[in-house]
């Protein structure tokens, strides 16, 4: 009787849902969506309880005047020879076979500014799909992230050296103000990586932000924040670069599954 209970007892530890890090987004060892590969319902309006969820799978014109394939409205400054085509098809799109469409931002002759407000929020979860296209030597430009206004506090930096050699790492704006540069991740054009970004704002000693690339923890050691909200997620390409975006999701709280 008592290996039988000890035997229940094992396969019931071995069946509860293990613990999740409260810092992260990360599940421990539980077979959620990893990788590139995200949820089917995703931004499912009937499941979907986050701040923003894009995936450019909706009906709504994605900015004014633009395609009709968005979940939300986005705002949008983009002139010349640079491009910001919501409607993009891109095989392999980082979520919905259906679909493939995504957002694709090429710097041209002009800066390129894509950005869509959010609740402002001293705690922020991001959650996006990132493929890299091109870049120029020795440069390097603030990605996407979440900002107040027109402030960065929370990104990646996509960057490429003058081997040509492409990386992207996080940074963010510490409780003395000043931009910090985490680890960077070495990546290659025409792949995609999920990238989960957290921001905690006014964290005097540390977990104001944390960054993990395709699951891996890529935070450097100042992890110290000020004592401002993000209220929007933002592009702001200043340099030739070009790159896809495959979804979007901001939560208020670590979302146990992606």
């Amino acid at each position: 009787m008592k290996k039988l209970i000890l035997f229940l007892l094992i396969v019931l530890a071995c069946t509860l849902p293990p613990p999740v890090d409260a810092d992260s987004f990360t599940v421990i060892s539980r077979p959620c969506p990893g990788g590139v590969t995200a949820a089917s319902n995703m931004c499912d309006s009937t499941t979907d309880s986050s701040l923003l969820c894009e995936d450019f799978m909706g009906t709504t014109a994605c900015y004014t005047g633009g395609s009709e394939n968005c979940r939300v409205t986005w705002t949008r400054t983009v002139s010349g020879t640079s491009t910001a085509a919501f409607d993009n098809s891109s095989s392999g799109t980082a979520c919905f076979s259906t679909s493939n469409k995504d957002l694709a931002i090429s710097r041209g002759d002009s800066n390129v500014i894509v950005y869509k407000a959010i609740t402002d929020s001293s705690t922020a979860y991001l959650l996006f799909y990132f493929k890299p296209t091109s870049g120029t030597n020795s440069s390097s430009v603030s990605a996407f992230g979440l900002y107040d206004s027109s402030t960065a506090l929370a990104y990646i930096n996509f960057i490429q050296d003058g081997s040509g050699n492409m990386s992207i790492k996080g940074v963010h704006r510490n409780s003395s103000n000043s931009l910090i540069q985490h680890t960077a991740f070495p990546v290659t054009a025409g792949t995609w990586y999920k990238v989960e970004i957290k921001w905690i704002a006014n964290q005097a000693v540390s977990g104001g932000f944390s960054i993990a690339i395709n699951g891996t923890d890529k935070t450097g050691v100042d992890t110290t924040s000020i004592n401002t909200n993000a209220d929007n997620v933002r592009a702001s390409i200043t340099a030739a670069f070009a790159f896809e975006i495959g979804a979007v999701k901001v939560h208020t709280s670590a979302p146990a599954c992606n």
